[in-house]
């Protein structure tokens, strides 16, 4: 007696085809780990380029067969973080009323800057605004961004640290701008 794979499986998970809602568990490297109805999947589990799963995410998913494919957060996920939450440095702080807060947020693939923070002093060249933002394979720099008239660069290295660089003013940083996350390093 043979019984097909897929009927086998919703009989012992009692999951049947179709759409679900899972959270995500696991994430690393390119194998995903999600929770359905107190089922645990890795095999089989495939993500929209779109989404980069993050652990606790609660995702829409689809089930066909053995196969399950996150669709994308069934709730805001990969939202907006306050750089002011990570801890400013050498003396950066937000604007303040009426503007934009320094803060970020990771894509699939991208990280997306945003913000206008100010500084009493001119910083030297590769100081550190914040530390802890998603982190590029290897440093990523050319970010352009405006204060007072100026154009300095941002740019962030594999630590998780955004840097500034050919600041030669004080006074209110703008900046919108994003960088990648998965870029091939040599």
């Amino acid at each position: 007696m043979t019984t097909r794979l897929a009927h086998q499986t919703q009989k012992t998970v009692g999951i049947p085809n179709g759409m679900r809602t899972a959270t995500v568990t696991a994430v690393s490297g390119s194998a995903v780990t999600i929770s359905v109805a107190g089922g645990r999947f890795t095999a089989g589990v495939g993500v929209l380029t779109s989404y980069a799963p993050l652990v606790g995410d609660t995702v829409a998913v689809f089930r066909q067969d053995s196969s399950w494919l996150i669709l994308g957060p069934a709730s805001p996920a990969n939202s907006w973080h306050s750089m002011a939450a990570l801890g400013y440095q050498t003396g950066w702080t937000d604007r303040g009323t009426g503007f934009p807060i320094g803060q970020y947020r990771q894509t699939a693939s991208v990280v997306q800057l945003v913000g206008q923070i100010t500084n009493a002093a001119i910083v030297g060249g590769g100081s550190i605004i914040v530390s802890g933002v998603p982190a590029p394979p290897g440093e990523v720099s050319g970010m352009i961004c405006s204060q007072a008239g100026t154009r300095p660069n941002l740019r962030v290295d594999s630590n998780g640290n955004l840097r500034l660089d050919n600041a030669t003013v004080s006074g209110t940083l703008q900046f919108c701008c994003s960088y990648p996350i998965d870029c091939v390093i040599a």
